[in-house]
């Protein structure tokens, strides 16, 4: 039951192989640390443009729906009450 914390996610070496090979476990999370950073520094590199495309989108999206109620709100209580 114990051991199951010692494993290391898919295709990584569990605590137990890095503590065998003289690594201490501040050792093992700062390159775990280290291989999910390049992880995230790859995907936006791929990524980055599209994602800030999409996130302009959105925005934009967002702001015309929140004009759109303002002026159902200030046109509609001039005529509907």
């Amino acid at each position: 039951m114990g051991s199951s914390r010692l494993l290391g996610p898919e295709g990584e070496e569990s605590l137990s192989e890095g503590f065998e090979k003289g690594k201490t476990y501040m050792d093992q999370v700062r390159e775990r640390g280290q291989r999910q950073y390049e992880i995230l520094d790859k995907e936006i590199r791929e990524n980055g443009e599209k994602w800030l495309k999409e996130m302009a989108a959105e925005e934009k999206k967002m702001q015309d729906e929140a004009m759109k109620g303002m002026q159902n709100r200030f046109f509609g209580g001039f005529w509907g009450g």
